[in-house]
C-alpha cells in the first residue's frame, strides 16, 4: 500500500517537488493536486506513478501520491509558541513533514504539516488519538489473524490483548484530557468522539 513505483528520485527532491508544488498553491498539497502536477509526462514525480490504466486505476494512483506525502521527511520545525518562536531539528526523527489533517472529514482528502500542528494542543491530540486508533486497528487485526490461523494458541493473544487496552486506555485518557484552558475550554466535545 505504502509502494511508490520508482526510486530514481532522491528523497531529496521529491521533498524539494512537493515544498515547490505546496508553495505554488499555497497549501498542502491534496493526493489528487499531486496526482494532477504528476501526470505532465515531463514533471519529474510523473515516474513515481503507474500511468497505465490497464495496470491501475485512480484509486490507486491516490494511495501511491499518499505515500509520496507522507514519506516527505521534516527538516527543521518552527513551532510559533507566542511570544516567541522554536526552532527544531527534525532530521531522522523518523516524523513526515506532513501528516493526515486531523480535523479532515472521513471521506475528505487533506494533508498538513507537522509544524502547523505541533503549535496547537488540540489538533496535536487529536493527531495522535488517529495514529493510536490505527495501531488499535492494526493490534486486532494482528490478534484475530493469529487466532485464525491458530498461530502460537492462546499465549499469542494473550501477549497482543494487553497492549491493544493499554492503547485505548491512552485513547480514553487523551481524549478525556482535552485542550488546556488556555486554548479556549476542555475541548472534550470534540476529543471525546475521536476516541478509541
Amino acid at each position: 500500500m505504502d509502494e511508490v513505483k520508482s526510486d530514481k528520485l532522491s528523497p531529496e527532491r521529491v521533498a524539494q517537488e512537493v515544498e515547490n508544488l505546496h508553495t505554488s498553491l499555497g497549501h498542502v498539497p491534496t493526493p489528487d493536486e499531486l496526482i494532477h502536477t504528476a501526470s505532465a509526462a515531463d514533471h519529474p514525480l510523473h515516474q513515481l506513478f503507474e500511468w497505465d490504466d490497464s495496470k491501475a486505476g485512480h484509486q490507486y494512483r491516490l494511495m501511491q501520491a499518499r505515500a509520496i506525502l507522507r514519506r516527505v521527511e521534516s527538516r527543521q520545525v518552527t513551532i510559533v509558541h507566542p511570544p516567541r518562536e522554536i526552532s527544531v531539528d527534525m532530521s531522522g526523527a523518523g516524523i513526515g513533514r506532513y501528516i493526515r489533517d486531523p480535523d479532515a472529514g472521513y471521506h475528505q482528502q487533506g494533508y498538513v504539516e507537522v509544524s502547523k500542528i505541533r503549535s496547537d494542543e488540540t489538533l496535536t491530540r487529536k493527531a495522535v488519538l488517529t495514529e493510536l486508533r490505527y495501531a488499535k486497528a492494526y493490534i486486532n487485526r494482528a490478534r484475530h489473524l493469529g487466532k485464525g490461523l491458530k498461530f502460537q494458541g492462546e499465549q499469542y493473544d494473550d501477549l497482543l490483548l494487553p497492549i491493544s487496552r493499554l492503547v485505548i486506555d491512552l485513547c480514553d485518557r487523551l481524549a478525556e484530557a482535552g485542550s488546556p484552558p488556555e486554548l479556549g475550554g476542555s475541548g472534550q466535545e470534540s476529543l471525546a468522539a475521536a476516541s478509541c
